[in-house]
């Protein structure tokens, strides 16, 4: 899956706050095994990439099974590096955090947050409150390149913390040798490295966020009385986004009809939210727009339902 370092960031920044008091390790673990969902939909192009583990329920299940792991072999192995012995200190004294039940609840509790909303932020086919609801309150919350500068900021500083705290605690204790300190620089690159596995995104699916979210900015320039032709100009016309199952027209369907009277009805359907796969929630993906004779007459679903069987009633005389 594409490598970011957006929750490692999260991870890093938590860790130099709480250094004793959560497991920069155990939560890189839980990063990468709710990852591995969206990793098996990308290779598999299976739209949409963030399910059921991309929530807080399915995140909790998830880290709670990887942080229960490293919970074990904090308790049960201990580390041999050859000869960098500080190496093997430095991951036990991350995964000793585990030893506790304390520590190993924060961290789980902090992954799952860590994963949940900067995704539900960036993707909005996460959602963080399924099966209850598929509302996602966090998608677009700050534009991602806000966000992404935040965490990569919020992850540098974070690192640093952590430098500083260790080598205060090397002060304290034996003195360091040089050994000692580019272990652990090896050490925390180690870490870093890990936690960049932690975020899935791609060229393809971002320009799909966009294309709809422009589509709901579009729907704000549409007039009463506007003619098809005008309606095409504000919306677009044609495929937006297409790449093997990621798709994006404008419009993305459409119906048609005549009316008893003579007049002719057009229902255009616009993609508006990002879960367009669903055919169950139609409602929430797609928006209409119902022209009378080419002239815009109202769009949305409140206005087409309570028009509905009036332009789409069969017609008695065709029996």
């Amino acid at each position: 899956m594409p490598i970011t370092p957006y929750h490692g960031g999260f991870g890093l920044i938590t860790k130099g706050i709480f250094l004793r008091g959560f497991s920069l390790l155990g939560f890189c673990a839980g990063q990468v095994a709710v990852d591995l969902e969206s990793g098996y939909y990308l290779l598999r192009d299976e739209w949409p990439y963030h399910r059921s583990l991309h929530t807080f329920l399915g995140a909790t299940i998830m880290c709670t099974i990887a942080i229960a792991l490293c919970r074990r072999v904090a308790i049960r192995r201990r580390w041999s590096f050859g000869n960098i012995p500080i190496f093997s200190r430095l991951l036990e004294q991350d995964l000793d955090v585990l030893r506790s039940r304390s520590g190993t609840v924060a961290t789980i509790f902090l992954a799952v947050v860590g994963h949940v909303v900067p995704d539900g932020i960036m993707h909005s086919d996460v959602r963080p409150f399924a099966p209850l609801t598929d509302y996602n309150p966090f998608h677009g919350l700050v534009s991602w390149a806000t966000l992404h500068l935040s965490l990569v900021v919020v992850g540098g500083i974070g690192a640093v913390a952590i430098l500083v705290r260790w080598w205060m605690e090397e002060e304290r204790g034996p003195a360091s040798s040089r050994a000692t300190s580019r272990s652990r620089r090896t050490f925390l690159v180690a870490l870093m490295l890990g936690s960049t596995l932690a975020s899935c995104s791609g060229p393809y699916v971002r320009k799909y966020e966009h294309a709809v979210a422009d589509n709901r900015r579009r729907f704000q320039e549409l007039r009463l009385k506007m003619s098809r032709a005008q309606v095409d100009e504000v919306m677009g016309v044609g495929d937006l986004v297409r790449y093997k199952k990621i798709h994006l027209a404008n419009p993305w369907r459409s119906e048609a009809a005549t009316m008893r009277d003579g007049t002719n009805v057009t229902v255009l359907y616009y993609v508006t939210d990002g879960y367009q796969w669903h055919a169950w929630s139609e409602q929430r993906v797609l928006t209409p727009v119902v022209l009378e004779n080419d002239r815009v007459v109202g769009w949305g679903w409140e206005y087409l339902e309570r028009n509905h069987a009036r332009y789409f009633a069969p017609d008695p005389s065709a029996r």
